[in-house]
C-alpha cells in the first residue's frame, strides 16, 4: 500500500542482469511487506530514500518459502512428508503457522486449516524449526492429491505470509499391466500414475511367491507354459501396498 508520506521508492528487477527497473510503490518505512506472493514475485528489489539525499539502499525480499521438492508423488496408503523452508524479516518471531490446500483458499479469507479438516483427522502432523517446516501424512488417500502451501504469521500485524505456489502431492496406487512383443513374449510392467522418487526396487510376485533376480519394473515372460500364473508387484519397503494380481 502506497503510504501519503511517501519517504521510500521501491524498485524490481525484472530479468537477472538487467538494468532496467520497474517502480511498485513508495512508503512510509524502510521495510514493505508482501502478505502474499508467488513465484513471479522472485526478483531483485531495492529502495532509495525520495529526497537523493541518501546513497541507493539494495534491499531484498525478506519473506520467502521454498518447496523441496515442489512435486512429489507418493504411494497410496504410505505416508508422505511435504517438507519447505521460510524466512522473514529480522526482528519478528512466528506465533503460528499452519498448511492449506491451496484451491480451496477463498480470496479475502483466512485459509482452512489442513488439521482441521474431517478428510485428515488424525493423519497429519506439523513439525516446524527456526527456519524449516514440514508436514507429514499418514494412510495416504487418492482425495489427498492437491497443491498444498505453508502459511506463518508473526506478532507484527500486518506480517503473515503464505508460500504460494505450493507443493503438489500425487497419490498412485501401483497396476501391472500386459502388452505383446515380438516374438510372443509378454511384457508385464508395474505402472503408477506418477514418478516415484529415489528410483525405487521393485518386487514382482508369482502365485504370492517372489520372482528372483527381478528388481525393474517390467517383467518378461517368454514360455506360456512355465510362466503361467498369477503376478503382482510392488516396491520395495512398501511390500503391503502391492498391486492387485493378474493371471497369464
Amino acid at each position: 500500500t502506497v503510504s501519503r508520506n511517501c519517504y521510500y521508492s521501491w524498485y524490481r528487477y525484472r530479468y537477472p542482469g538487467s538494468w532496467n527497473r520497474e517502480r511498485i510503490g513508495c512508503s512510509y518505512g524502510a521495510t514493505v511487506w508482501f502478505i502474499s506472493t508467488s513465484s513471479s514475485d522472485q526478483d531483485r528489489y531495492y529502495c532509495e530514500v525520495q529526497n537523493g539525499a541518501a546513497p541507493q539502499q539494495k534491499c531484498k525480499l525478506d519473506w520467502a518459502v521454498i518447496y523441496t521438492p515442489g512435486r512429489v508423488c507418493a504411494l497410496k496408503g504410505s505416508s508422505v512428508d511435504l517438507s519447505c523452508s521460510y524466512k522473514h524479516p529480522e526482528g519478528l518471531t512466528v506465533t503460528k503457522s499452519l498448511w492449506f490446500i491451496e484451491s480451496q483458499w477463498k480470496f479475502g479469507a483466512e485459509p482452512e486449516d489442513v488439521r482441521e479438516s474431517d478428510q485428515y483427522e488424525g493423519r497429519v502432523q506439523y513439525s516446524r524449526t527456526l527456519n524449516s517446516c514440514r508436514m507429514t501424512i499418514t494412510d495416504l488417500r487418492e482425495s489427498d492429491a492437491h497443491t498444498y502451501s505453508f502459511r506463518f504469521y508473526t506478532d507484527h500485524p500486518d506480517g503473515r505470509y503464505s508460500g504460494r505456489p505450493g507443493v503438489t502431492l500425487s497419490v498412485t496406487d501401483l497396476k501391472v499391466t500386459v502388452s505383446d512383443t515380438d516374438g510372443g513374449v509378454k511384457k508385464l510392467t508395474c505402472s503408477s500414475t506418477c514418478t516415484l522418487p529415489n528410483n525405487p526396487t521393485y518386487i514382482w510376485y508369482r502365485n504370492g511367491q517372489p520372482v528372483s533376480d527381478q528388481n525393474r519394473n517390467e517383467l518378461e515372460l517368454r514360455d506360456r507354459t512355465v510362466d503361467a500364473g498369477s503376478y503382482s508387484c510392488a516396491v520395495k519397503g512398501y511390500e503391503e501396498l502391492g498391486s492387485p494380481a493378474v493371471c497369464k
